[in-house]
């Protein structure tokens, strides 16, 4: 590859609105000189603003459908408002209807705001034309001093996905200059976390502790993710907005109760048939006699006729992924569970 590829490219990008622009990369391509994917989503924001140049190969589409990306066949909406600072493109990103925030799924979208709450504080007032590779650079070391990799990487990470929205649907032209240059960033080496999966043992001193602090309902969850193999969101559900997709008969306030454990799963038999999430709604058939931790659980506690299973003894209600996460903490902790082991790992 050329050693000049960020500056061609910068510069392909900067006349991108010249109709010479579209030769120019056509050009590049042949030459092998750049990236084809990069150079392919550069010619198409170009051709829609120019439209097809007289004299351009007939069979450019097939030779370049196999690379291509994500890239809006129609000028982006609203694209005429200006974006100059980071903290532009993260309102941006969160309000358009074309963004990709708008396709996350509604349990995620808070972690999303949280990453891009911390965007916005350390360098929402950035200037997007401002901004180098080194700038970057210092970003991600501030973050990640101290050993706080994992944040630094998912604050990176959240980085490119909005200089990339910026980039690819608004067609913003410092977006584009930027998108290369989040690639140039050296990040250093995260040892992942050692995950291990809770013993027998860990499970009944959790679920002892659960009760002694009066979370019975914990207890019944984690024997219900220890025995059967489910993620949280299988055993507790989630709480989303009114106007997201699914029925409930479970409301509060404006949100809605989604796809945890109901007391009519469980047939006369104690034959717990779910629709899980972790395999696309694919109904799980599960003998809970034969899931002698769930059987103890279920034998200490008062069976509904439907209903949610998994309810807070604090409040009534099904609990959030992240109350449950906290007091699931709280538990773990004082049954001395190691700091390294989570909920996910049951």
């Amino acid at each position: 590859m050329a050693k000049n590829k960020p500056d061609r490219f910068t510069s392909l990008a900067a006349d991108l609105a010249s109709p010479q622009v579209i030769a120019a990369i056509d050009k590049a391509l042949e030459e092998n000189e750049l990236e084809r994917i990069e150079l392919t989503e550069l010619r198409q924001m170009a051709v829609r603003r120019h439209g097809q140049p007289h004299g351009a190969p007939s069979n450019w589409t097939s030779k370049t459908e196999s690379i291509r990306r994500e890239v809006p066949s129609e000028p982006a909406a609203n694209q005429h408002t200006a974006i100059n600072t980071i903290g532009d493109l993260v309102r941006r990103y969160e309000t358009d209807k074309d963004s990709p925030f708008r396709k996350i799924q509604i349990s995620s979208r808070g972690g999303y705001r949280r990453v891009l709450t911390r965007i916005l504080a350390d360098c929402g007032d950035w200037v997007l034309a401002d901004i180098t590779a080194e700038a970057f650079q210092g970003l991600y070391d501030g973050w990640a001093k101290d050993g706080h990799l994992a944040m630094a990487r998912s604050l990176v990470t959240m980085l490119r996905m909005l200089i990339k929205y910026g980039a690819h649907t608004l067609e913003d032209r410092e977006c584009v200059r930027l998108y290369l240059a989040l690639r140039k960033l050296h990040l250093l080496e995260n040892k992942p976390r050692k995950s291990e999966p809770l013993t027998k043992e860990q499970v009944s001193a959790f679920i002892d502790k659960a009760h002694e602090m009066g979370f019975h309902s914990i207890a019944l969850a984690q024997a219900f993710q220890f025995d059967c193999g489910f993620v949280q969101k299988d055993v507790i559900g989630e709480w989303v907005p009114e106007s997201e997709p699914g029925e409930s008969d479970y409301l509060w306030s404006v949100n809605k109760w989604l796809r945890g454990l109901r007391w009519e799963e469980i047939d006369a038999n104690r034959v717990l048939r779910h629709a899980t999430s972790i395999k696309r709604q694919k109904e799980a058939e599960i003998d809970l006699k034969l899931a002698a931790t769930v059987v103890k659980e279920l034998d200490r506690t008062i069976a509904h006729p439907s209903g949610p299973i998994i309810v807070s003894e604090l409040t009534g209600r099904p609990y959030t992924d992240a109350a449950f996460r906290r007091y699931w903490r709280k538990i773990a902790d004082a049954a001395g569970l190691p700091k390294n082991i989570r909920n996910t790992d049951s």
